[in-house]
C-alpha cells in the first residue's frame, strides 16, 4: 500500500476520496480525557479512538490500491520515458514481418529499429570475460511461447550491457525490454536453408529490466 500510495495520481485520489473526520476523532478525544483521571486509562481510550476511525478508511484504501496496481508498472516504466505497451514478444515480431524468410533475399525487417520483451537465457550469454576466444559478444532472450532470439552487442566495448545483464541474474524470471536493429542471416541446416533474424545493440540504455 505505501509503494502505490507513493504514485501520485493514486496519492491525490485517496486524499480527495476520503473525507477524514477530524472534528469527529478530537471531540471524543477531549471527551474521554475530561472523563478519565488515569493518563494509562486516558491513552488507551484515544488508542481506540484512531483504530475506530482509521479502520473506516483502511478498506477504501486497499480498494483504490487493488485498481491501480495492475497499471501501476507500466506507468512507473512511462514516467522514465520508457513505454511498455512499445514492446512487442519475439513471436510478435517472427508473425508481423514473416519470419523466418527465404535464403539470400532480404526481408521487410531488416535495418529496422524495433523493441522487444521477454527473458533472458542465462545459459547462452557470450561476453569476453568469460569467452575471450569468440570474435563476438551476444546473448539470447525468449519469450512466453519459447520463441527466441538473439541479440548481438556490436560495440567496441559491451562491459556495461553484460554487466547489467549479470546484476540481474539472481532473478531470472525478471522480463528484459531490448531496443536495437534488427539484422538478416542466412542459415544453412542440413543441406536446406532458410533465412533468420537477429538484433544488434551498441549501449547498455538500450536494454532495461522490469522492475
Amino acid at each position: 500500500m505505501i509503494v502505490i500510495l507513493t504514485n501520485k495520481k493514486v496519492f491525490n485520489l485517496v486524499r480527495k476520496s476520503l473525507k477524514f473526520p477530524y472534528e469527529e476523532i478530537i471531540g471524543s478525544a477531549s471527551f474521554f480525557l475530561m472523563t478519565y483521571t488515569s493518563p494509562r486509562a486516558k491513552f488507551f481510550a484515544i488508542v481506540n479512538i484512531l483504530k475506530r476511525e482509521l479502520g473506516k478508511h483502511i478498506l477504501i484504501i486497499l480498494c483504490i490500491s487493488l485498481i491501480f496496481c495492475q497499471g501501476c508498472k507500466t506507468e512507473m516504466i512511462e514516467d522514465s520515458g520508457i513505454k511498455y505497451s512499445d514492446y512487442i514478444s519475439v513471436e510478435e515480431i517472427y508473425h508481423k514481418y514473416n519470419v523466418p524468410g527465404p535464403c539470400g533475399e532480404k526481408m521487410s525487417c531488416e535495418g529496422k529499429m524495433v523493441k522487444v520483451k521477454g527473458y533472458i537465457d542465462y545459459h547462452n550469454i557470450f561476453d569476453k570475460k568469460h569467452y575471450p576466444q569468440l570474435p563476438y559478444e551476444k546473448f539470447k532472450i525468449f519469450d512466453e511461447k519459447g520463441k527466441s532470439l538473439e541479440v548481438w552487442t556490436v560495440s567496441v566495448d559491451n562491459s556495461d550491457i553484460f554487466k547489467k545483464i549479470y546484476q540481474n541474474k539472481s532473478i531470472p524470471e525478471k522480463m528484459i525490454f531490448v531496443k536495437g536493429i534488427l539484422v538478416g542471416v542466412d542459415m544453412p541446416i542440413m543441406g536446406a536453408c532458410h533465412r533468420n533474424i537477429r538484433m544488434d545493440i551498441e549501449k547498455a540504455d538500450d536494454i532495461f529490466f522490469a522492475e
